[in-house]
């Protein structure tokens, strides 16, 4: 945890992507590489009335850091998506409650 759920992204485009951006999305945020799950939702969107397949949008699970930290990841993300040709993304914040988290059935607080 953080999860960085990818939707309109291929399996293999995202492993590019966290390939691209594991080690500095870790410095980021403070917390050890292994803590981040990248999970994807091959797809598509559609846009008044058009299928749009580069269109990215991004959801971001994770417990609340500082500003500063949301806006770095998400410059560093879109940037990783616009190599690959998506021209146009949405990165967005959860922002997760330790109290309703659990790890293998014990809550994280």
């Amino acid at each position: 945890m953080p999860y960085i759920n990818f939707h309109n992204l291929t399996k293999d485009q995202i492993l590019l992507i966290s390939k691209d951006i594991l080690h500095d999305i870790s410095k980021i945020a403070d917390c050890p590489s292994d803590w981040f799950y990248f999970n994807g939702n091959d797809g598509f969107s559609i846009i008044n009335n058009e299928v749009r397949t580069d269109v990215c949008y991004v959801k971001i699970d994770w417990f609340k850091r500082e500003g500063k930290v949301m806006h770095e990841i998400a410059s560093l993300i879109d940037k990783s998506l616009k190599k690959l040709g998506f021209v146009e993304t949405q990165i967005t914040f959860n922002e997760l409650e330790k109290s309703k988290f659990f790890e293998d059935g014990k809550c994280y607080e």
